[in-house]
């Protein structure tokens, strides 16, 4: 099995306050660093990001539905489906709207 993240997850884990912050970061330097598939204006780290496919950027779109708030979940959702087998997630209502979002990836809680 391998394990990867990107940035978001970095940016999302730097928030939590300590000591989970320095327990989560540690975890997540376990992973390998992949870009995101796709890019957020205000989101995204431009070095590491990749320009989407235009039905991966549909999905994005799709998937934020003009709420910011989503951006990061969406750039997730479509790094795993084009890097992952499987979405790891302990957010219940993420799977139904990746799925509504056209992502083809498994998620599991």
């Amino acid at each position: 099995m391998t394990l990867v993240s990107t940035h978001v997850q970095r940016d999302e884990l730097s928030l939590a306050p300590e000591p989970k912050c320095a327990a989560s970061l540690e975890i997540y330097g376990l992973a390998g660093k992949v870009s995101t598939t796709g890019a957020i204006w205000d989101v995204s780290e431009w070095d590491e990001c990749s320009w989407g496919r235009n039905a991966v950027n549909a999905s994005i779109v799709a998937h934020t539905a003009g709420n910011t708030k989503h951006a990061e979940d969406a750039l997730i959702a479509a790094t795993a489906a084009d890097e992952s087998d499987v979405l790891v997630t302990n957010e219940t209502r993420l799977a139904a709207r990746i799925h509504r979002a056209g992502f083809s990836v498994k998620v599991w809680s």
